[in-house]
């Protein structure tokens, strides 16, 4: 029963984050958000790991691993959006690990956890504050931009994207999201990136790929 109402919760946590990207997640984020985001996350920041990557195990990771079996470059450069705690960040070091990693978030107290992990597992990976609406990185940065579970900007993550390199966007939950909010995403980065992204199911999620 756990498992079920846990999976509903995912699906919907997802579809909020979709219906983010579709609108407000354009927008940069006001004063009194971030603030709502440190003060909530400074509770949650130090049993994150625990309450949410645990208890999903192999399911949380699954879309965005299979995202990153598809990958046909070696990047040099690469940025995680909304990285939290840095799960995706560290997977990202160590299937490249001569690769710079950088994880944004615009909580400082995940960052400070992720920091903290990064020190601890002798990671060498940068932890910086922005807006995924108004990134503080040049056009054409990046060969590969990665989002799990967050919205994100579209036009902002394909603007530091360089050409031929890699956007990948994976939810855990994604597949068990409602077909029209799904479709609705896929033509928002389909505009943006112009260029038909891939995407593909793994269990109740799914992970979008395109190559700019």
């Amino acid at each position: 029963m756990k498992k079920v109402s846990r999976r509903i919760v995912s699906t919907l946590i997802d579809l909020g984050y979709m219906a983010m990207a579709l609108g407000p997640a354009k927008r940069s984020s006001s004063a009194w958000y971030k603030h709502f985001l440190d003060s909530y996350y400074a509770k949650q920041s130090h049993r994150y790991d625990e309450e949410v990557i645990e208890k999903d195990k192999a399911r949380y990771g699954a879309p965005l691993k299979l995202g990153l079996k598809k990958i046909q470059i070696n990047p040099s450069k690469i940025l995680d959006l909304s990285t939290g705690t840095g799960y995706v960040a560290f997977i990202l070091k160590r299937q490249f690990p001569l690769s710079k990693v950088i994880g944004t978030d615009l909580s400082e107290a995940m960052l400070q956890r992720a920091r903290s992990k990064a020190m601890a597992g002798k990671m060498e990976i940068e932890f910086r504050q922005a807006d995924g609406a108004h990134l503080p990185f040049l056009e054409n940065e990046f060969d590969l931009v990665a989002v799990q579970n967050a919205p994100f900007s579209a036009s902002e993550a394909l603007r530091v994207l360089r050409p031929g390199g890699h956007l990948l966007i994976a939810y855990t939950s994604g597949a068990l999201v409602p077909h029209f909010w799904r479709k609705q995403l896929l033509a928002e980065i389909e505009k943006a990136a112009s260029v038909q992204p891939q995407t593909e199911k793994i269990g109740d999620g799914f992970c979008i790929l395109l190559r700019k």
